[in-house]
């Protein structure tokens, strides 16, 4: 497969120069990372969720950490849980399953990040596929993000610990 057409559009329509990495197949962020030697703390990682209503909001967070779904649910005022295998192959119909790119925008949907990623020089995300990578610099992703609502919203892992489980408060 290769890059989502969506993805491809949405980048063309907004002038972001960016390039691709090509790695072996994998299954998620993190081994799409060592796959391409590129540090976790580099890799935008989408995750979606949806509130009662039935609205989206992608939260993009760094590879390495866990999303605090709970805490994001009290500053967003709104229950959120993650959605469904099934609702991702309806949103993201041009992805490969699990291969979500981290540009909720592209598919009309609204997003938060993580401070965290403005830490890194270079950023790079899902294409949507698992073979590729989008790789663009800082400065181009936060040209993408910038009118988005961005804060610290997520933490490191703990082994053992599952995305739904892991809810540290802010400090």
């Amino acid at each position: 497969m290769t890059i989502a057409n969506t993805v491809t559009r949405f980048l063309e329509e907004t002038h972001t120069e960016y390039d691709v990495v090509t790695h072996i197949h994998t299954e998620t962020a993190a081994q799409s990372a060592l796959a391409a030697h590129v540090p976790l703390h580099q890799v935008a990682k989408a995750i979606v969720l949806k509130d009662r209503d039935g609205k989206y909001l992608m939260a993009v967070v760094p590879a390495h950490n866990k999303l605090r779904v709970r805490w994001l649910s009290d500053v967003m005022s709104r229950d959120l849980q993650l959605v469904s295998e099934v609702d991702l192959k309806d949103i993201f119909q041009d992805c490969e399953p699990g291969a979500v790119p981290a540009l909720g925008q592209a598919y009309g949907i609204e997003l938060i990040w993580d401070d965290e990623l403005l830490e890194a020089d270079e950023i790079y995300m899902e294409a949507g596929d698992h073979e590729q990578l989008l790789h663009m610099s800082r400065d181009q992703f936060v040209a993408l993000m910038n009118r988005y609502h961005h804060e610290v919203i997520s933490c490191r892992t703990e082994a053992g610990v599952s995305q739904m489980e892991y809810d540290p408060r802010p400090f």
